[in-house]
């Protein structure tokens, strides 16, 4: 049985409790947002609550340094705070500029699209174990976090 969590406009940082369980494969997460005109970065990470281990790190940054001036992290945090490598790429996003994130939970990845074009993919480097919180925080307008449960 599916069924879609859908929130408008939420305050950020937004910290949401999937309400019955965690993110599993087929799982879909759609944002509707903004960038600040002034935004440095903003973040989405998938956490388990109950390790407080970051699953999946997606940050959008606008001030680096060259080459990547404005550029996406992705990374995973493992047990005990340790990051694992940086995966970097062009930030596809622009500051002010209305966007549409989709992420997709497939069995050995995250599948992300940037306004309906495929952007990236993230491998799982740890088990998606209980990612049950949604974690968004930073220089971002939310319109609406949507979460289809397959």
């Amino acid at each position: 049985m599916s069924k879609t969590i859908s929130i408008k406009y939420p305050e950020v940082p937004l910290e949401h409790y999937i309400s019955d369980g965690k993110l599993e494969v087929g799982d879909k997460v759609e944002l509707k947002g903004e960038p600040l005109e002034n935004a440095v970065r903003f973040s989405v990470n998938f956490i388990d609550s109950s390790t407080e281990q970051c699953i999946f790190h997606l940050d959008f940054r606008f001030n680096e340094e060259e080459p990547y001036i404005r550029t996406v992290v992705r990374n995973t945090n493992f047990p005990y705070g340790t990051w694992g490598e940086e995966e970097r790429a062009d930030n596809p996003l622009q500051r002010g500029e209305s966007f549409k994130i989709q992420i997709k939970v497939l069995e050995d990845r995250f599948d992300v699209e940037v306004n309906d074009a495929h952007s990236f993919d993230f491998v799982h480097r740890v088990s998606l174990g209980n990612a049950n919180v949604i974690n968004i925080k930073g220089d971002v307008k939310i319109k609406s976090v949507k979460i289809k449960e397959c």
